[in-house]
């Protein structure tokens, strides 16, 4: 019979000892959540909420004044002076320049004089109207009369026997009758001329004047203020007729003009409110009303334009700034929870609530954030949802809830807050 290897009769006995330690249970704690060795995980809770939020689109873009002109002139003339520069605020129909007037002048003082003129001829003191009598000027009156006078003599001869008045006077006579009766028309018709005249000379008067009157060149009417924005021309300086002098633009209100994607179009509408903000003025936020809603999209970038009136009586905002806010479009009904109590791993979003003393997973789908609470939908209002300790749990572990942790911040009013930069995420 072989005798055994003592180093191999150790190995076997390390080797099953081994084995033995590998199948016994370790001792260490079970998983978390298992429910085995340990008791249930303590968690706390919040309350998931019931709550109106506002919808509201976002708006970018840039500020305009209600009205912007270029001021020309309309007649030629060397720029006499100049009454207003860059940054002046200037009345509506304010003078800002003017040029030399000595030559608009003169040519008014011509055509005064030859209206008058005219109207001396008519023997009035007023251009005549439409109700003048021709038949009362002083030329027509004595051709009149003159008419009136051979048709006398004519009577008193034509009916005489012929050896009383001869043949020639007689015809001479009758002749002149005719003399008379085409003098009364001729007179007539200069009396007409005369007036169609003098309604010539009081046109060329209105155009003199009006040319007088553009030599100033005054603000446009239609705001009560205009703020000059550049000059273009110095004193001294000769101008063609529609030279380019300033750039004024109305600065109350301002519109803010955006692009807005076409997803939007069931959700603005003229009149609505909306809240903006320039970068100058930090937080500060600015009401503004919807004005125009663009009715068509641009094919080329799928978005359709929207104008915002913004009140500006201090002129604190200034046109080309930059802008933005949002447009105030409706209130809805949704389940608000703590941010904390969101978990997203691998595409799923879900949360944990408390039903008895088990915790139990639900998918959601989350929506707009406000301030610390986030709309989801897949969860009930009132349900007890793990805001520390939901990192850890698992579905159907037990729990054990401890006191309640600090309730996060309401939302606050969205006609309170700043408009945030990516608001326009609430109005899916």
């Amino acid at each position: 019979m072989p005798r055994r290897r003592p180093g191999l009769a150790r190995a076997s006995v390390v080797l099953l000892a081994a084995l033995a330690l590998a199948g016994c249970p370790s001792g260490g704690p079970p998983p978390a959540g298992s429910g085995e060795g340990r008791g249930p995980l303590i968690v706390s809770c919040d309350q998931a909420r019931r709550d109106s939020v506002q919808r509201s689109v976002a708006l970018l873009g840039t500020l305009y004044g209600d009205e912007e002109a270029t001021l020309s002139n309309k007649v030629t003339g060397r720029v006499h002076r100049i009454a207003a520069d860059m940054g002046d605020v200037v009345a509506s129909g304010a003078v800002v320049a003017t040029l030399e007037l000595e030559d608009f002048k003169l040519a008014e003082s011509v055509t005064q004089r030859a209206l008058e003129s005219t109207l001396a001829k008519l023997g009035v003191d007023r251009v005549p109207d439409e109700t003048f009598d021709v038949n009362a000027h002083a030329s027509v009156v004595r051709a009149a009369a003159e008419l009136q006078n051979a048709r006398n003599k004519w009577n008193l001869v034509k009916d005489q026997p012929r050896g009383v008045v001869s043949e020639q006077q007689a015809r001479d006579y009758e002749t002149s009758v005719h003399v008379w009766e085409a003098n009364v028309d001729t007179e007539r018709l200069v009396a007409h001329a005369l007036v169609a005249e003098a309604h010539e000379r009081a046109a060329q008067l209105a155009v003199a004047r009006q040319r007088l009157s553009d030599a100033s060149i005054k603000a446009p009417l239609g705001a009560r203020r205009w703020s000059v924005t550049s000059r273009f021309v110095s004193e001294g300086e000769y101008l063609k007729e529609g030279t380019p002098l300033f750039r004024v633009v109305a600065s109350d209100p301002l519109r803010l003009k955006a692009a807005v994607p076409e997803r939007y179009t069931p959700e603005l509408r003229v009149g609505q409110n909306a809240l903006l903000s320039v970068e100058a003025f930090g937080s500060r936020v600015f009401p503004g009303v919807v004005s125009r809603v663009n009715p068509s999209v641009d094919p080329a970038n799928r978005t359709f334009g929207v104008e915002v009136v913004i009140p500006n009586p201090a002129g604190e905002l200034r046109p080309g700034s930059f802008a933005r806010g949002v447009v105030l479009t409706r209130t809805e009904e949704v389940t608000l929870v703590p941010i904390e109590a969101v978990v997203s791993f691998a595409g799923v979003t879900k949360v944990f609530v408390v039903e008895g003393d088990v915790a139990r997973e639900r998918i959601v789908r989350s929506g707009a954030r406000h301030d610390q609470l986030l709309e989801v939908a897949g969860v009930d209002s009132g349900a007890r949802v793990i805001v520390r300790g939901q990192t850890v749990v698992t579905e159907g572990a037990p729990v054990s809830v401890s006191a309640a942790a600090p309730a996060p911040p309401r939302r606050g009013d969205a006609s309170e807050a700043k408009p945030p930069a990516g608001q326009e995420k609430a109005s899916r």
